[in-house]
């Protein structure tokens, strides 16, 4: 029995199928379940696991999720101070009955580990899944998942077909039918695959079947050699992840194993979204929650069979309905998006109606009371109607002249209906108001971007838009198209053709037809021998900057120096053409980076073109972008809506014919079926044809469900298109408004959708009049437009009302001083004289692995030269010297560089240190060049991690320090100064004063910052806006028997020398360090590091206490580190800077950098 989920009622327990409807709070109710579970019933928010099938929804989820956490912890705050206080949200009413303390504990638990919860895509689940079942996984631990499906299926194509072709051609297919068909099985995995060898239907010996065969048996052949290349090259599929563990969990030795640690860890599992699941996926949660309500584990579904779309891309619907099938169900039967006359209308159009199968009905849905009296009016105040469905039957509307069909229009009714979709815009923009979403009970007037225009393919987009514009309605074309199908990529391909070829002349005239060179046919054609060699130069030099700067600086200069910009913005659609043209750049400096010469940077950008998303093809890079963020309406494919809401929704696309089947894919006992050779007339044809129907029935299904999506996009008014072509009385469209008895009420025949032919086509009089009963009974909600009559007034430009002349552009004057010490600092920029005068919006100074070598700050000889009193260690003990491996190695950025990518990347606790350490330097070496003798760098860096630390260490090398102790590279960032004048540098170094012994040594370095003597590099700063940065690695040092502590280190490759000379070791012992840190005001990036590693171990760390988690700083010099024989005093090796400033002082920085100026500071 289906009963509505009560979000406030006890939590669900087992299995539990939750079917929503559009508009009805999947997000809001998965939140809430969420965060009650982990409130109330005790579940960590690290055994939370809640799975959806974007990354988009997985982001928002997430960001709901805690939201929700944070309002119980607030509600429960309250309730903790004033114990007669109840909300009025049933939930927050719910949680705060009872236990406020242990659940307030839980809820703050739950925030502060929030980073911890499972909350993803399938994907990102099985990927974290597997990296924890170790060898219940028959699959690579190391194995890279990778995105490259699309290009090796036909790169393994085109190798096997040519192999193929010297047995002979007769039979063997085309490489577009082989990739198609590949990429069909790798789609629909656990599907039966047909044709089947051996099986009766492929027992003939016909032309067709033959090679309906041999398409089989090459496909399979493709599939088997890229899982060899997978696996020799170390590569996982998207597809690949879910096929393991799906495989793991159903092996009969290790699946008991694996099913019981995965309940274990997940007691709780909220899987969103599951109409688009597919057999795979619900085989891997079935298999790991099979046992929900039995072990103590809960697994809740949550979906919308009428809205399973997604079938092209291996969704299965019916897969849903199986797996829902006998479950304890619930309803969420409150619509939070559409005013109550859109519900109503919906509700006497779709009641009765069926959506592919007799299981998937409509459901009504109660308006929310917000919405109550909610609505789109005239702007006389009344009532518009909510949906539109508007007859594409008038006179200028052009009829097919032989068709058997009365009335039939030709496909050019697209034309004539795509200008009424801008009369309508045109129209409910003049004479409509909606509600004020800002201002309760206020309306304000409809806008452009209030509008949304649904069409069923892409090609549609530009003809929909540009009738809009010819109304002088703004609009955009929002997630069409890919861009690299756009004029910008040809334009694009010429140019990088030319630069890998400059020395082709035709390659050098196609490139000067592009917009990057901006030629006309008459300059190309008459181009003296001179200008085509001054074009190939300019050509060469390009090709020269991508090889020595590589692609985001080649992408970069080419955009600038070619005058591009300013030659398609002075186009008609330049703005578009000019989006496009960034956007490739992107991906070229993106997916193509690796990509460091012409040829190869041609060959990548034409291999982008055969890439696809595998694990989120909605999130496909190359979707081309909106080209303004203006006003203006969007427009979409019914697909890209799904999810979406709109004020206004039009609909010009659903009488468009169902398409012909082209895939040939069914349900069948129980099982997906797919053709691989639905092209060929195979086996029995009367069993072809069968399946041809079967596919068909797929394709009605998919085409209601669409229906249903488009009609529930809308909060206020939906317009709908209707035009009796040939083809449109099989759409989906056709059996909901005409499928009806002589009452209106809906014929379940016409929803059969094995039938061809349902509906017995109606001429114009008997269609209106089959819609009369249903518009009466709306009371108004619905209402029947005839268009496309010859004197429609379609050519009226709209004006918008608050546009107004423009003023006469004049130069604007500044009335005021700009704060410049507003900055996105980094310790680079603030210890940078000429940072400090820039942009304040540049961050392109950071916290760079090469600047260890900055030259010396202007410091008095008291900073320079440490006193005995201060810092002056005893030298007693220290060993002689001894050499030093990286002494002579050249120092600069490259050699930073090098070294922090070693160190950031590799085991320090790895028995094969020193093979790693080259194969690292190696694979750096390609990517960034530097010459250096890397046997000597690597013994050097061996060494340096073999070091033993000394006492901060806990007398620890590197070497000891495992992967789960150590965060690489842990970037920051957080607000300088909130809202009040700039922190200087003085009032840092005065604050360091207050609180550094008299003998520390860096005291003197402090009195330089504060003033008092000298001046330090960076005393002229004034921190305001942010602070970023990168800490090369924070380790956790746990002493036996005492708490952990954190350590700020960072790696410096200073050669602490001058004059080309190599550094004497004497310069890297503990007591002449400080000195050098002072130099270059190490000691101010090490407390602004603390400072960070604090805010994060607050948030992190229970019972956090920063006099003992805050462990001191540590920096590694690393060509002073020569492993454990490396001298020491006092137990300091050579090498080590050593700090352990007060944490009072820390924790006062952090306060002084957020605003507080405590006393006088």
């Amino acid at each position: 029995m289906t009963v509505p989920l009560d979000l406030a009622g006890p939590l669900p327990r087992g299995r539990l199928s939750v079917a929503a409807s559009a508009g009805t709070g999947k997000t809001h109710a998965l939140s809430t379940l969420a965060a009650r579970y982990v409130v109330e019933a005790d579940i960590p928010v690290h055994k939370l696991l809640v799975v959806t099938f974007t990354r988009a929804a997985a982001a928002e989820l997430k960001d709901r999720v805690r939201a929700r956490l944070v309002e119980l912890a607030t509600a429960l705050e309250t309730a903790a101070d004033d114990p007669g206080w109840m909300p009025d949200d049933p939930v927050l009413a719910r949680v705060c009955a009872d236990d406020h303390a242990s659940r307030l504990r839980r809820a703050r638990a739950a925030l502060t580990e929030f980073d911890s919860a499972t909350i993803s895509t399938i994907h990102g689940f099985a990927q974290q899944v597997l990296g924890t079942l170790g060898s219940a996984v028959r699959t690579d631990p190391d194995a890279v998942l990778v995105d490259d499906t699309a290009a090796l299926v036909t790169q393994v194509a085109t190798d096997l077909l040519v192999a193929e072709a010297t047995r002979g051609t007769e039979g063997l297919p085309s490489l577009e039918e082989l990739t198609r068909a590949t990429h069909l099985a790798l789609t629909n995995h656990a599907s039966r695959l047909h044709p089947c060898p051996g099986a009766p239907e492929a027992g003939r010996d016909d032309e067709a079947t033959v090679s309906a065969l041999r398409l089989r048996g090459l496909v399979e052949r493709v599939i088997e050699t890229i899982r060899h290349r997978r696996t020799a090259a170390g590569t996982l599929s998207f597809d690949d992840l879910l096929l393991h563990l799906r495989d793991a969990l159903a092996d009969n030795s290790t699946g008991p194993a694996a099913r019981a640690a995965l309940r274990q860890r997940f007691p709780v599992a909220l899987i969103d979204e599951f109409q688009d699941t597919d057999p795979v996926q619900w085989q891997i949660f079935d298999a790991a929650f099979g046992g929900a309500g039995t072990d103590g584990s809960t697994l809740v579904l949550v979906g919308d069979p009428k809205q399973a779309i997604y079938a092209f891309r291996g969704a299965d619907v019916h897969t849903y309905l199986d797996a829902v099938e006998g479950m304890d169900s619930a309803v969420l039967g409150t619509n939070w998006r559409s005013d109550p006359a859109v519900l109503g209308a919906n509700e006497v159009l779709l009641t009765g109606a069926t959506f592919g199968s007799g299981s998937i009905g409509f459901e009504a849905v109660r308006p929310a009371p917000a919405n109550a009296d909610r609505s789109m009016c005239d702007l006389a105040g009344d009532p518009a109607p909510a949906l539109d469905v508007r007859f594409a039957v008038g006179d200028a509307v052009p009829r097919h002249s032989r068709s058997k069909h009365p009335d039939a229009v030709t496909k050019a009714a697209s034309a004539q209906i795509q200008r009424d979709v801008a009369r309508h815009v045109r129209d409910l923009l003049e004479n409509t108001v909606i509600p004020d979403d800002d201002q309760r009970r206020g309306t304000r007037a409809l806008r452009p971007e209030d509008i949304c225009v649904l069409v069923a393919a892409n090609h549609e987009s530009a003809k929909v838009r540009d009738a809009l514009l010819a109304l002088g309605i703004p609009a955009v074309v929002n997630r069409g198209e890919s861009v690299l199908e756009s004029p910008a990529a040809e334009h694009w391909h010429r140019l990088l053709a030319g630069v890998a070829r400059p020395q082709s002349a035709a390659r050098a005239r196609a490139a000067a037809s592009s917009w990057f060179v901006g030629w006309d046919a008459e300059q190309i054609a008459n181009a003296s021998d001179e200008e085509l060699a001054v074009l190939q130069e300019r050509l060469r030099a390009w090709g020269e900057e991508l090889d020595e700067r590589g692609v985001a600086a080649f992408v970069g200069l080419v955009m600038t120096a070619s005058g591009v910009a300013t030659r398609v913005l002075s186009a008609p659609g330049g703005a578009r053409d000019m989006t496009d043209l960034d956007h490739l750049g992107e991906l070229l400096a993106g997916s193509c980076g690796h990509a460091n010469t012409p040829s190869a940077l041609l060959v990548a950008f034409e291999q982008l073109g055969h890439a696809t998303n595998d694990a989120e093809p909605e999130a496909d890079l190359s979707a081309r972008r909106v080209e303004s963020e203006s006003s203006a309406v969007q427009i979409m494919t019914t697909h890209v809506s799904k999810g979406l809401e709109f004020p206004v929704v039009c609909c010009p696309s659903l009488w468009s014919s169902v398409v012909a089947v082209r895939d040939v894919v069914w349900w069948e006992d129980g099982q997906r079926h797919v053709d691989l050779a639905g092209g060929l007339v195979w086996g029995d044809p009367e069993e072809h044809q069968r399946r041809e129907s079967l596919a068909y029935a797929e394709l009605v299904g998919t085409s209601l469900r669409l229906l249903y999506v488009a009609l529930t996009r809308a909060r206020h008014h939906t317009a709908l298109w209707w035009a009796p072509s040939e083809g449109a009385w099989q759409t989906g469209l056709a059996r909901v408004l005409f499928g009806r008895d002589e009452h209106g009420s809906i014929d379940p025949a016409a929803f059969d959708t094995s039938l061809t032919e349902v509906l017995e086509p109606l001429d114009v009089e008997g269609s209106l009049q089959r819609l009369q009963p249903v518009v009466s009974r709306s009371g108004g909600n619905i209402s029947l437009t005839v268009v496309g009559n010859s004197d429609d007034d379609t050519s009226r430009p709209w004006h918008d009302p608050g546009s107004a002349e423009p003023p006469p552009l004049e130069v604007a004057t500044l009335h005021r001083d700009l704060p410049r010490w507003t900055n996105r600092w980094s310790f680079s920029k603030l210890v940078d004289s000429d940072a400090r005068h820039g942009d304040p919006g540049d961050d392109s100074a950071g916290d760079a692995a090469g600047a260890d070598e900055l030259p010396p700050s202007p410091r008095a000889a008291a900073a320079r030269q440490p006193d005995a009193g201060r810092g002056g260690a005893d030298r007693t003990g220290r060993s002689d010297p001894v050499p030093l491996l990286l002494g002579g190695v050249p120092g600069g950025t490259g050699f930073g560089n090098l070294v922090h990518g070693v160190l950031e990347r590799v085991d320090f606790c790895s028995g094969e240190l020193e093979a790693d350490l080259a194969l690292l330097v190696s694979e750096q070496l390609r990517h960034d060049p530097w010459e250096v003798d890397v046997d000597l760098l690597v013994s050097g860096l061996a060494a340096m991690i073999r070091t033993p630390l000394g006492p901060l260490f806990d007398h620890r090398p590197l070497a000891e320090l495992h992967r789960g102790d150590r965060l690489d590279e842990m970037s920051f960032e957080f607000n300088l100064a909130g809202s009040g004048p700039p922190v200087t540098a003085d009032m840092i170094g005065r604050l360091a004063l207050q609180h550094l012994d008299p003998d520390d040594p860096y005291r003197d370095w402090a009195e330089s910052l504060a003033g008092i003597h000298g001046e330090s590099r960076a005393a002229a700063a004034r921190l305001a806006g942010h602070m970023t940065g990168s800490i090369d690695l924070v380790a956790r040092i746990t002493p036996a028997g005492g708490p952990s502590r954190f350590l700020v280190c960072d790696y410096k490759t200073n050669r602490l020398a001058h004059g080309g000379t190599d550094p004497d070791p004497s310069a890297f012992d503990p007591d002449s360090l400080p000195a050098a840190m002072a130099e270059h005001d190490y000691p101010l990036q090490a407390l602004l590091y603390s400072v960070a590693l604090h805010r994060y171990l607050r948030w992190r760390v229970p019972d956090y206490d920063p006099r003992a988690h805050l462990g001191g700083i540590g920096y590694l010099f690393v060509r002073g580190l020569v492993g454990p024989a490396t001298p020491t005093v006092h137990g300091v090796p050579r090498g080590l800077a050593q700090w352990n400033p007060p944490a009072a002082l820390i924790t006062s920085l952090s306060d002084l950098l957020e605003g507080d100026r405590g006393e006088q500071r």
